[in-house]
């Protein structure tokens, strides 16, 4: 897991980069694709994969707090 800002996450979205975060206060991990804003992809610890709005309370929360994950950690939570 990576601390990262905002904005970092942004030029890697703008990039073309596929960005993975974490909350771990609500148990979740969210795979956000390069084309944002869109519906993004998120997962419940245990559980299966759900679509999410991009603009819900709990999405924006984890963007602001930004802790980056890799691709393996997101498909083994």
């Amino acid at each position: 897991m990576q601390q990262s800002t905002y904005d970092e996450i942004i030029e890697k979205l703008k990039a073309g980069q596929t960005v993975y975060l974490i909350n771990e206060f609500y148990n979740r991990v969210f795979k956000i694709p390069p084309n944002w804003p869109t519906n993004y992809t998120a997962k419940k610890k245990y559980g299966g994969e759900y679509s999410i709005k991009y603009d819900t309370d709990l999405v924006l929360e984890t963007m602001q707090e930004a802790v980056e994950i890799t691709e393996q950690e997101y498909l083994r939570y």
